[in-house]
Parts: C-alpha cells; sequence; structure tokens
C-alpha cells in the first residue's frame, strides 16, 4: 500500500507512513479545527498523549496498530463529539477508563489486541442505546455488550 499524507485544518491524516517515535505534545496545538486524527499502522510508541483530549471537536481517533503503550487517558471521555476510536493493535495496559460512559456520539470502539485488563463497564455498554454499534475487544475482557471478541474468526 502506497503512503498517504493529507493535512488540512480538520482532517490529519498520516497513517501507513512509517513513523516512529511518540507522538509530539504539540499536537494539542492543532486545537478545535481537528475533527479526524488518523495515525493508523505507523510505528508510534510510548503514551497516548493527554493532550489529544483538547482536541474537542474530534470525531474521530484512528492510533491503532501502533506500539503505544501505557494506560489510556480517561479524558478522552471528554470529546464529546468522538465517534470513531480506534486503539486496536497497541500493547496498552490498565483498564478501559470509566469517562467512556460520557461518549454518547460514539459509533465504533475498537480496543482489540490489546493488554487491557478488567471489565467493560455496564454504563460503556449503555452507550448502545445511544448509537454505539461495533464494540471490538479482547476475549479475557469481561464484556457483555462486545460485537466481536478477539481473538475470534474476525479478528486480525
Amino acid at each position: 500500500m502506497a503512503s498517504r499524507t493529507h493535512f488540512s485544518p480538520e482532517i490529519f491524516f498520516l497513517s501507513s507512513n512509517k513513523l516512529s517515535g511518540g507522538i509530539p505534545p504539540t499536537i494539542g496545538t492543532m486545537g478545535s479545527t481537528v475533527v479526524g486524527l488518523y495515525l493508523s499502522d505507523n510505528l508510534l510508541s510510548g503514551n497516548i498523549p493527554e493532550v489529544i483530549c483538547e482536541m474537542k471537536n474530534l470525531n474521530s481517533l484512528f492510533l491503532d496498530s501502533n506500539q503505544l503503550s501505557g494506560f489510556i487517558p480517561p479524558c478522552l471521555g471528554n470529546i464529546a463529539s468522538l465517534q470513531e476510536l480506534y486503539l486496536f493493535g497497541n500493547p496498552l495496559t490498565g483498564s478501559v477508563p470509566e469517562t467512556f460512559s460520557r461518549l454518547r456520539s460514539l459509533n465504533a470502539l475498537g480496543i482489540e489486541n490489546t493488554e487491557l485488563s478488567g471489565a467493560i463497564g455496564r454504563d460503556i455498554c449503555g452507550l448502545t442505546s445511544y448509537g454505539l454499534v461495533e464494540l471490538w475487544a479482547d476475549c479475557d475482557l469481561s464484556c457483555a455488550c462486545c460485537d466481536v471478541c478477539c481473538p475470534g474468526p474476525q479478528c486480525f
């Protein structure tokens, strides 16, 4: 697949570019104009910086298929406009933040192929009544509302 790079005030697309290192904290300076942040399928490492939470109009956050580690920042649950959140394929640890239950616009959440533990809370499962239609997680997470449990036939 060819590398693609696109930047506009609304969309920041750098997926599949073999980027390495950490996500720079200056990414937060992009502020409220960004609605799509696509950094999938790179070699990014380190923690997910909390400055991403300053992107208050973010609809899509794709950080999947990297080498991001540590905890998922609970402040991601404060991005009310978030519709798609893909964190799968990273060695993330800890639990799924309960703050995700505030994401009433969320349509899709992908947290499979991680090292997360614990349970996906009832409040997060309750998002299905608001429009959450796709929830993928690892089978060892306790999740009564997951659409797909990985590893399984639908997982890579």
